[in-house]
């Protein structure tokens, strides 16, 4: 069996190298069935004007605002660290597996909340001219972030008090 199976190999490879042979012969390997990769557009001088102007007015805009509330930038950054700590802490305390995503979460909504409450006293359009934030947004601010960190820390001595309360029943 084995020797009729080698024979019919055989006899398949030199039928399959005479086919090879007579195709090669009808229709040679001409250039123009290679294909190359096709060049790349060319990109016109204008479209790259026009993206450097673009990204110089967004640098400008970046610029202004970042020069104009520098301050509130770094204020809302801080409290939000803070509130990103407490949550942490909270979460640490509750299951060691969800302390990151309550942090997110606080940082997350305290940096929403506290840019929003800057937002409502901006005075003046940071672009072409000078921009503050009013006095009355700040003690807003001010208020709302107290409220947010106290309730934060009471979040924590909650989760103590429970924690403990549920020690001393064991």
């Amino acid at each position: 069996m084995s020797e009729e199976i080698r024979r019919m190999l055989r006899e398949q490879g030199m039928r399959l190298s005479q086919l090879e042979l007579e195709l090669a012969q009808r229709r040679p390997l001409e250039p123009q069935f290679i294909s190359l990769p096709p060049e790349p557009p060319e990109i016109p001088p204008w479209l790259g004007v026009a993206l450097l102007i673009m990204g110089a007015i967004a640098l400008y805009i970046v610029i202004r605002f970042v020069i104009c509330f520098w301050q509130a930038i770094i204020c809302v950054l801080g409290f939000s660290g803070l509130s990103a700590i407490l949550g942490f802490i909270a979460g640490h305390m509750i299951s060691e597996r969800i302390r990151v995503a309550i942090a997110a979460i606080a940082s997350i909504f305290s940096l929403l909340l506290l840019s929003y409450v800057l937002s409502q006293g901006v005075v003046g359009n940071f672009i072409f001219e000078d921009a503050y934030i009013s006095s009355s947004a700040w003690n807003n601010f001010y208020s709302v972030s107290g409220i947010l960190i106290a309730s934060l820390v009471s979040i924590d001595v909650l989760i103590v008090i429970i924690k403990r309360k549920i020690l001393e029943s064991d």
